[in-house]
C-alpha cells in the first residue's frame, strides 16, 4: 500500500522523537514475500522504574531505502491493580513478563523488506498519555518518566509471533 509523503515525514519525527529511548531491531531482509498474519500475544520482558507505566509493542515494515512503515501495534497499561494477570506475569526476580495484544491484522511483507519491532513506553496522541503517577488520565496534573528494559535471555525470553501464511 503506497504511503503518502506526509505519512512517511510523521513517521520520520516519530521515530527521531522516540531516540535511543525506543528500543528498536531490524531483521535481515525477507528473501521472498511473505504474506503473515499476527497473532497475540507478543511477549517482551520488562523491568519497570514505576508501577503506572504502558508497555507498546510496534511491529514496522521497512523497504530497501530504509523507508519504516507501521504495520501493526498495541498498547498495555500496567498498574499495581491490574499486575499481576493473565497477561502480565511477575517472576522471582521482580521482572514482569508482559504480553502485548496486537491490533488484529493482516500484511504482506515484499522480498527485500525487512521487519523492525519498536518498544516504548507509549505513543501519544494515537493513545491517551500515562502520566506515571496514577491519577485519572483526564484529570492528571503531574506527569513522571518511566524507564524500563527490555531483557532477551535465557531467563527472560522476548518474541513476536508471526504466522506466515502460505
Amino acid at each position: 500500500m503506497p504511503q503518502a509523503p506526509a505519512d512517511r515525514l510523521l513517521h520520520r519525527r516519530r521515530r527521531r522523537r522516540a531516540g535511543p529511548l525506543a528500543p528498536v531491531r531490524a531483521g535481515d531482509p525477507c528473501a521472498a514475500t511473505l504474506r503473515h498474519r499476527p497473532r497475540a500475544p507478543s511477549s517482551r520482558s520488562r523491568e519497570p522504574e514505576r508501577e503506572h507505566a504502558d508497555v507498546l509493542v510496534r511491529l514496522c515494515d521497512v523497504d530497501p531505502d530504509g523507508v519504516s512503515r507501521n504495520v501493526v501495534d498495541g498498547i498495555r497499561g500496567l498498574d499495581p491493580r491490574t499486575v499481576p494477570a493473565d497477561d502480565v506475569t511477575v517472576g522471582d526476580d521482580g521482572v514482569l513478563a508482559v504480553d502485548v495484544e496486537l491490533f488484529p491484522t493482516a500484511y504482506r511483507v515484499r522480498a527485500g523488506h525487512r521487519l523492525r519491532v519498536q518498544v516504548s513506553g507509549g505513543a501519544f496522541p494515537r493513545y491517551a498519555r500515562n502520566h506515571g503517577t496514577g491519577e485519572p488520565l483526564a484529570t492528571a496534573t503531574a506527569g513522571r518518566t518511566c524507564r524500563f528494559e527490555v531483557r532477551h535471555d535465557a531467563a527472560h525470553p522476548a518474541w513476536l509471533e508471526l504466522p506466515v501464511l502460505s
